[in-house]
């Protein structure tokens, strides 16, 4: 099993065209936060360690087979936090972790805070930071409604997130990617 985690503000369906790419014994099972696609109705959660702690609480029942992890952006946090927590609890752990497109938590991020901007600062600054939110979502005002909420609470909850100065190393091999 891969469990997938995905960037700020999107749904598990980026990893759609992953599944159909991938060896047919290997199940791709990508995660589905609050607040987004078919929960959308659910509250976001703007926290990283409630995030967490959900997430483990979902995963539990399906850490039954070998399983390893990827997460990109804020997904490569949300993983690397959800095998810490597993680790700690002595619940199966992930084989591997891959992550990539994210600093190493231990860097202190060196921009300006998003989280605490208005509606049209934040969008300005995520697309100038990231390219982040096509023009077609930009320019209707109801589908912008719907991206913020989840947009906002990730950010927020990376911007908020203080890992640890010192903890023990995960268990489980580390791939990196950059970008």
């Amino acid at each position: 099993r891969l469990f997938c985690f995905p960037h700020a503000g999107v749904g598990a369906a980026v990893y759609r065209p992953w599944a159909l790419a991938l060896p047919a014994d290997l199940e791709l099972c990508a995660i589905q936060l609050p607040g987004r696609a078919n929960r959308l109705n659910e509250p976001t959660i703007t926290h990283l360690p409630e995030l967490v702690s959900a997430v483990v609480s979902v995963l539990q029942p399906h850490l039954d087979l070998p399983f390893a992890f990827f997460g990109h952006s804020m997904g490569a946090v949300l993983s690397s936090e959800v095998a810490r927590a597993l680790q700690a609890t002595g619940a199966p752990a992930p084989r591997h972790l891959f992550v990539s497109g994210r600093r190493p938590p231990h860097w202190p991020n060196p921009d300006p805070l998003l989280h605490v901007l208005s509606d049209k600062d934040f969008v300005t600054e995520i697309n100038r930071r990231y390219g982040g939110i096509p023009p077609e979502v930009a320019e209707h005002e109801e589908l912008l409604a719907l991206l913020l909420p989840a947009l906002r609470a990730d950010i927020h909850a990376l911007e908020t997130h203080l890992p640890p100065a010192s903890r023990p190393p995960l268990a489980c091999p580390v791939t990196v990617f950059g970008g």
